[in-house]
Parts: structure tokens; sequence; C-alpha cells
């Protein structure tokens, strides 16, 4: 799909998206819903805010939601 994945020590993958705003759209849906994601843990990681129906679809969906991750993205390892 195009977009960049990493996990954590913990082995939870982390989907970072350089958003001001995430709003549910059906392209959203259509992404955290592939079949790529194989991961029992799985966090979205935004720079900016997301709406809190994005927020509880996602929740409902198997993934954890990070705001405001700006200073934790510039400190990952790319390894």
């Amino acid at each position: 799909r195009g977009l960049a994945v990493g996990f954590n020590d913990e082995g939870v993958m982390i989907l970072p998206l350089a958003l001001d705003y995430l709003h549910w759209s059906p392209e959203i849906a259509e992404a955290v819903r592939a079949e790529d994601w194989k991961a029992d843990k799985k966090q979205l990681w935004i720079t900016g805010k997301a709406s809190p129906v994005s927020k509880y679809r996602l929740q409902r969906l198997g993934w954890g939601v990070e705001e405001f991750c700006n200073e934790t993205l510039g400190e990952l390892d790319p390894e």
C-alpha cells in the first residue's frame, strides 16, 4: 500500500501518518481494514489530532490511536 510501518520493542505495529487532523473517511476505513496488517496489536500514530468518530471507529477495529507524535516520530530508529 506504500505506507511505512514499524514495530516497537513490545511487538506493537505502528503506522505513522503526518496528518494535522484525521477524520473518518472511506479511504481511511479501507486502509485500516486491509488484510496487510497482520499484527495482534496495532497503533496509528499521527502528528495532529483525530476526530472523536475516528478514534472510536479505529478502536472498534483494534487500532490504538496516539496523537501529536511529532517528537516521538523524530526519535524512531529506521532499522
